[in-house]
């Protein structure tokens, strides 16, 4: 490869993995070698993406109301463990990058949320208890 490596030539670009800029005939080298290597990689679509964030979430979210709390975060650290063990292998074997980030965000929302509808109902429930005991007593 042949190309300008100066600071002065004004062939400097910043990438998205790279910290600093580089230069441009650097650039293409790196991608041809990806080439070469056969380490390419492409994200999942937008549609896939948001499929498998909404499913995970709502799988978690029907386990978590499921379980009492407790036991819904062990499961949640399962979950997240097993997940990137996942989100790791296919994209070790297919080159697929899978939504990470998002995925993890809606599983700590469906904990969340499922932890206090349990809490909700169960307020729920002494509240009707007491009120039950309140007839008896006084009338």
């Amino acid at each position: 490869m042949i190309g300008p490596y100066a600071t002065g030539l004004l062939d400097q670009y910043t990438t998205t993995m790279a910290k600093s800029q580089m230069f441009g005939v650097e650039i293409h080298a790196n991608i041809i070698q990806a080439f070469l290597d056969n380490e390419l990689y492409s994200h999942a679509s937008g549609n896939t993406a948001m499929l498998v964030v909404a499913f995970i979430a709502m799988l978690g979210y029907l386990l978590f109301d499921w379980l009492r709390a407790r036991l819904g975060a062990v499961i949640l650290v399962l979950l997240i463990i097993g997940y990137s063990g996942f989100v790791y292998c296919i994209y070790q074997a297919y080159g697929l990058l899978l939504p990470y980030f998002y995925t993890l965000l809606g599983l700590i929302i469906a904990y969340v949320t499922s932890v206090i509808a349990q809490y909700l109902k169960e307020r729920k429930k002494g509240k009707e208890q007491n009120n039950r005991y309140f007839r008896q007593v006084c009338f």
